[in-house]
């Protein structure tokens, strides 16, 4: 995943690492992200978040998906609630073995 940022980067350069996630920083973000768009349109979908009509235009003419920010958010707290009930359940399935054998 690649997430863009309008402007420059953070002045110490601390740009958050996390694995399989690539920050970019850049001016002007809609060229950007278009460039990027384009490469990524020959390796199969890909999607933007914006509220940008023109950048929205963009994206479809290159064959992605666009989100508003409100759904991309709703889907991540829909994801996020996934996640917490997967982990809730296989805490609890860890822990019953051992309170089976104690």
């Amino acid at each position: 995943m690649t997430v863009v940022f309008e402007g420059v980067s953070p002045e110490n350069n601390a740009v958050p690492n996390f694995e399989g996630v690539e920050v970019l920083y850049g001016r002007p973000r809609q060229q950007l992200i278009a460039d990027l768009a384009g490469d990524s349109a020959n390796r199969g979908g890909f999607r933007v978040v914006t509220e940008d009509p023109a950048l929205r235009d963009t994206i479809f003419a290159l064959g992605g998906t666009v989100l508003s920010s409100s759904s991309f958010i709703a889907s991540f707290h829909q994801a996020l609630a996934r996640f917490e009930s997967s982990a809730r359940l296989f805490n609890r399935n860890q822990a019953f073995p051992y309170f089976q054998r104690h």
